[in-house]
């Protein structure tokens, strides 16, 4: 195992993974195959993963391998879900988007229970509008017996299944991205001993990190990359854009830091 080496490639994969972000997005956005809607949430979910990125690499130079892992697990679902809206059935990407209307009624109700006046404080007129958007969406059904008060009738692992099939080159490459970067994350994302870390440490350590945090933070940058690689191409394939000239050297980055940064 080879940490350095691992680091330095899962690093080097950055610059070119958001160069060829940005210009995919500029293409997308001049894609007229598609609705406008679909255009927009393409352009913007993939921005929000290259910020994403940008924000773990900053944590790279500490080791923060927990919170680069939190990022992560964030990164993956965003790109899992960013592909499989593309192709999912039309209801999916309806309830996708007007989720937020959909729960922040009950967020406005549940906070108003805590705290006395709340609703005496926010708009009179775009609280009414709000209510009477949530009523159409209640009263269309569109998220009747769906589980767990989610927006999809698909698992996070079946959107991530469906969401593998165009990618004949790299099959299984987003349910990889589910089974480990998702489940590794939700150890850090929640309260667990493994997100406390295995000793005490001070806020800003005297000491450089130690290999075993360069090794967990090298494999945390490599999916984190990985997921903005796979989303990337996932959207050049599906709009028929060629492949990237920098997409190689991405690749093979990545490559090299799963090789040297060792099994999962």
């Amino acid at each position: 195992m080879n940490v350095i080496s691992a680091l330095t490639n899962a690093k080097d994969s950055i610059t070119p993974a958001l160069a060829i972000l940005e210009e995919t997005v500029e293409q997308v956005d001049h894609h007229t195959a598609i609705t406008p809607q679909m255009r927009n949430f393409v352009c913007r979910s993939l921005l929000r993963g290259g910020q994403i990125l940008d924000s773990i690499n900053l944590l790279v130079a500490c080791a923060r391998h927990q919170d680069i892992w939190v990022l992560c697990r964030t990164l993956c679902e965003l790109a899992i879900n960013t592909c499989y809206l593309q192709v999912a059935p039309e209801i999916e990407f309806t309830r996708w988007s007007n989720y937020d209307l959909w729960t922040d009624e009950r967020l406005i109700l549940n906070l108003s229970s805590l705290v006395p006046g709340l609703e005496d404080a926010l708009d009179p007129k775009e609280l009414q509008k709000q209510r009477e958007q949530r009523k159409a969406l209640e009263d269309s059904g569109i998220y009747k017996n769906l589980r767990g008060g989610s927006w999809s009738e698909k698992t996070m692992d079946e959107r991530a299944k469906i969401a593998d099939v165009p990618l004949h080159l790299t099959p299984g490459i987003f349910h990889t991205l589910y089974r480990l970067a998702v489940k590794i994350g939700d150890g850090f994302v929640h309260s667990s001993p493994k997100s406390l870390g295995a000793q005490k440490t001070p806020i800003v350590s005297p000491h450089g990190p130690s290999d075993a945090e360069m090794h967990a933070t090298a494999q945390a940058l490599s999916m984190a990359a990985t997921s903005v690689y796979a989303a990337i191409n996932f959207t050049r394939v599906r709009f028929g854009l060629p492949q990237h000239p920098l997409a190689d050297r991405f690749a093979d980055s990545l490559r090299i830091a799963y090789r040297d940064s060792g099994p999962f």
